[in-house]
């Protein structure tokens, strides 16, 4: 909803919305409160001043849905939770079954998404002032001051009727961050048309900006009443030591740009900044990050005069330098904070201690990672503007890529920020726009196709560094590469699996002689022919990067009636389906994927594709192969939206702007060959480099929404 208008002088504008959204299977709920305001006020001739202010608020609660890292998230325990269990158990408390029965630790994930209280709390503030002052008719000069401020409360409970909250007896937590950025913006702005055929636009200017954070964290356990919740943490039995941290990071940047235009025709653009930043090692804090374009409106020469069919055509060619610093502050720094706690005694008595520890391996060399990028492209309007063409091809060279990398752990560290190398992108992004009919009907196109590749081309690393024990960095290889053992089927007797290269500890002599190979183990395929399985034996699987994607939208109006619906897809990636470790390892401790666990190999069933069943674990268990890959490839009806537009002349007797009902959907199909359940799934998608694993994620959900929208 939102109101405009103005007067010769004064300008504004105001708008607000709100959204709910509640997803009742895990137990989350998203409402989000927003509101806009726009002024502009011309207080003389020459000087304009304005604000913009914008402030929103996202109430969230839900469960933790992923692997997680010490627990189970709700999504893996219920695909590994014995299928045939209560859900609820009165005799108990709380009233669910409280864990899995079969050996593997697991809770009750229904429990879990419906009793584990998790509540997320964000306000966000953006403002901006500026000012704009015309010294002379062509140059002007413009300063202005924005802030970005957040506050985020979390606030969490685990009763101790869960298995999560087992060992604590009931634990809250409760937690508290603020952040603010503050940007000042100076810059000049000349800008001057010289007779007819030249135009010159410059900009200068000099810019701030900090970042300023603070974050507090309380906990406790052992709750003796569940009712009270993190409502009350002062009544937890064992209360633990808050703590608190706090980081700031500045940046200055000296930056300017000249845009010069020939007869319409010809665009010429040049840039080049200097930037600063507090976050990097010190003497490499700054970078400078130059470009130039050039652009040649082709449809605008004389020998264009005759097609017709050509309403616009346009060529660009571009080359420049930029610059990531996305990185965490104090990166280069060595950092202490405290560790364990220790007790002096002496003759006045016992004195507890806390003690410090390092906390982050020194980088005095960190710096810039840099992308040089090249572009070449083309636009075309023709057909009365029917048909519209963007084609693009670019190549990029990021030098210095920013990485945290392990290390050996005889430096006390398991991983620190470095600069490990360069990397080549290459690609085509193309674009097309039609506009299909426009009388009566009118209906519109839009098609998009892009391709990518990236190779990594420099590695600072005498070795191959592994991610996540599957994803491969070496040099000539692309990011998102997927490594580890060739999946060879099973061994069907056991005089196969003792005369066939095994893994360590399954030999034939092997001292446990229930580790040793057998009939229904994997086998693995021997790579370089030394008679056994190795680390050596590990190749290439697949990548998670697509070789190209697409995607559709067509928009159909008729009267008052819209309809629309956007199609996407991927084609050629690979996906990692981490869930298949416990899916696929018949103990009987946990329930497996239906299609593996009833076609396993018995001697009755000799399968070729899902080993036999053991109790106590197969060796293998845990080792990465092509077993575990898949083709990710997919076709999916992101969106489809319907709605009606009531006629205008029943808004006008209302006294109304407009009223719109309308239906819409998403995700409502996918065709995949992927077994899992999102061929897009992600876990780790915050992370540049480890991609294409899917670990226990929760899908991308299936929304169907009606509603009406009325502007007055």
């Amino acid at each position: 909803m939102g109101v405009s208008g103005g007067s010769e002088n004064i300008k504004y504008s105001l708008s607000g919305s709100y959204f709910d959204q509640d997803g009742i299977i895990i137990n989350t709920n998203f409402k989000r409160y927003s509101f806009h305001s726009n002024l502009e006020w011309k207080l003389t001739k020459n000087l304009t001043i304005g604000n913009t202010l914008t402030y929103s608020k996202i109430n969230t609660s839900g469960v933790l849905t992923n692997a997680g890292q010490i627990v189970p998230g709700v999504v893996t325990s219920a695909l590994l939770y014995n299928p045939v269990l209560q859900v609820y158990d009165s005799t108990i408390r709380g009233g669910y079954s409280y864990e899995n029965d079969r050996g593997r630790v697991l809770g009750n994930p229904i429990a879990e998404a419906r009793e584990y209280n998790s509540i997320t709390n964000l306000s966000r503030f953006l403002g901006n002032l500026f000012a704009r002052y015309k010294i002379l008719p062509y140059l002007e000069f413009k300063t202005s001051f924005g802030i970005d401020e957040f506050f985020n409360n979390e606030s969490s409970y685990g009763p101790s009727f869960l298995k999560r909250a087992q060992a604590s007896n009931g634990e809250a937590s409760l937690g508290r961050s603020n952040g603010l950025t503050w940007l000042n913006e100076n810059t000049f702005t000349f800008n001057k048309s010289i007779g007819n055929d030249h135009r010159l636009n410059a900009v200068a200017g000099f810019t701030m900006q900090q970042f300023n954070n603070e974050k507090q964290f309380v906990y406790a356990f052992d709750f003796p009443d569940d009712r009270t919740g993190y409502h009350n943490i002062a009544t937890a039995l064992k209360p633990q030591k808050p703590f608190n941290t706090e980081s700031q990071w500045n940046m200055v940047s000296y930056l300017g740009r000249v845009n010069y235009t020939l007869k319409d025709r010809y665009l010429f653009t040049v840039t080049g900044r200097v930037d600063g930043s507090s976050k990097f090692a010190e003497g490499r804090k700054y970078g400078f990050f130059p470009s130039a374009a050039f652009a040649w409106r082709i449809s605008k020469e004389k020998f264009m005069e005759d097609v017709a069919e050509v309403n616009d055509l346009k060529l660009r060619v571009s080359y420049g330098i930029l610059g990531n610093q996305a990185i965490p502050p104090y990166a280069s720094l060595a950092l202490v904070g405290p560790y364990g706690e220790g007790v002096f005694n002496s003759s006045s008595g016992s004195e507890v201690y806390t003690g410090q520890e390092p906390l982050s391996y020194v980088n005095k060399d960190l710096k810039w990672e840099t992308t040089k990028q090249f572009d070449i492209g083309m636009d075309i309007t023709m057909f009365d503007s029917r048909l519209s063409l963007n084609a693009d091809y670019y190549k990029k060279m990021t030098y210095d890529l920013l990485l945290a990398t392990p290390i050996p752990l005889t430096s006390g560290f398991s991983s620190t920020l470095l600069n490990i190398g360069n990397i080549e992108n290459h690609g085509f992004d193309f674009n097309m726009h039609t506009i299909n009919l426009k009388r009566g009907v009118e209906w519109s196109s839009d098609f998009n196709f892009s391709i990518n590749r990236n190779t990594i081309t420099n590695l600072n690393s005498n070795t191959d560094i592994i991610l996540m024990g599957s994803l491969l960095l070496r040099e000539g290889a692309s990011i998102g590469t997927f490594y580890g053992y060739k999946f060879d089927g099973i061994f069907q007797t056991d005089a196969d699996a003792a005369k066939n290269p095994v893994l360590s500890g399954q030999e034939p002599n092997s001292p446990n002689p229930a580790s040793r190979a057998k009939a229904g183990d994997r086998k693995y395929l021997d790579q370089n022919g030394d008679g056994k399985i190795d680390s050596k034996d590990r190749i290439i699987l697949g990548s998670a990067n697509p070789k190209f994607i697409y995607g559709l939208t067509n928009s159909i109006k008729f009267k008052d009636l819209e309809f629309n619906f956007f199609l996407q897809g991927a084609y050629g990636n690979s996906l990692a389906n981490y869930n298949n470790f416990d899916l696929m390892n018949f103990t009987g401790q946990n329930n497996v994927l239906a299609e593996a666990g009833l076609n396993r190999w018995t001697p009755q069933n000799p399968s070729n594709q899902y080993p036999r069943a053991l109790a106590a674990g197969s060796l293998d268990q845990g080792v990465f192969s092509s077993s575990l890959v898949e083709n990710a490839s997919y076709l999916r009806i992101k969106s489809v939206n319907i709605a009606y537009n009531l006629p205008a002349k029943i808004m006008n007797k209302a006294h109304l702007g407009g009223v719109k009902v309308f239906l819409s959907g998403l995700n409502l199909l996918t065709i995949t060959n992927y077994s899992g359940y999102d061929p897009e799934a992600n876990t780790y998608g915050q992370s540049t480099t480890i991609v294409g694993i899917d670990q226990g994620g929760y899908p991308q959900a299936k929304v169907i929404q009606a509603g009406i929208s009325v502007i007055f």
